[in-house]
This record gives structure tokens, C-alpha cells and sequence, in this order.
């Protein structure tokens, strides 16, 4: 299905949906994914849309989260947080270098099925 308007209120829904599920379950790109694989876009549009959208959700709620945590139990930041950066960042470049392989119909299928995984994961 492709969606041919452009509705501000759409996208503005999307993005409350997106806040809603990043907030209660930390997956905040799953409804600003779908509805961008729903635009008329090549992988690189949609990519440049939802990457930055997840990417400032994720940094917002670790933010609020270290609030509430440090309120709450007076606590400070522990650097063993972050140990898994390093994996995270070399999974980053593995996956750019299969975005760059990818033509616009695998990029959408890849995308579509890591979503309906991710999704029956989350109801396991």
C-alpha cells in the first residue's frame, strides 16, 4: 500500500505513536518505519527520515530515564552502561554495508520482515 498525500497531521500522529511505543516498550521507530516504507520513497528518504527520528527519541528517553533513576535513588551515571557500545557500533557498519548492497524492493522487503520479527518478539 502506498500513500500519495502528504498529511502534516498524519505525520504528526505517526510521530505520537512512535513516543507512545518508545516510551512503554523502547521501539520508537516501529510506526515512523511502517509509515515511511508506505511513502513513495527510495531507501535512502525513508532511512533519512525515521534513523534521526529514533536516534533523537532513544537520546530523549535515556535522558528522562537518568532524570527520574537520579530523583529517585540519588544515583549518578555508571560508566558500565555504555559497554555495549562497541558491539553496537560494529554492528552499525555491518548493517551499512549490507544498506549498501540493498536495491529499493529488497531494502523494503528486508525491512518489512525485521519489523514483523521484531513484532512477534515482542508478543514471546
Amino acid at each position: 500500500m502506498t500513500v500519495r498525500s502528504d498529511s502534516w497531521l498524519a505525520d504528526v500522529c505517526v510521530g505520537f505513536v512512535g513516543g507512545i511505543t518508545g516510551g512503554l516498550a523502547g521501539f520508537p521507530g516501529a510506526a515512523v518505519t511502517i509509515w515511511c516504507t508506505m511513502k513513495p520513497w527510495d531507501k535512502r528518504h525513508q532511512r533519512g527520515i525515521y534513523q534521526p527520528f529514533i536516534l533523537i527519541m532513544q537520546l530523549l528517553a535515556l535522558l528522562v530515564i537518568h532524570i527520574m533513576r537520579s530523583s529517585a535513588t540519588g544515583s549518578t551515571f555508571e560508566l558500565f552502561a555504555l559497554e555495549f557500545v562497541p558491539v553496537a557500533l560494529m554492528g552499525t557498519w555491518l548493517g551499512l554495508m549490507i544498506f549498501r548492497c540493498l536495491s529499493d524492493r529488497s531494502f523494503d522487503l528486508t525491512v518489512t520482515v525485521l519489523l514483523m520479527v521484531s513484532g512477534l518478539a515482542l508478543l514471546a
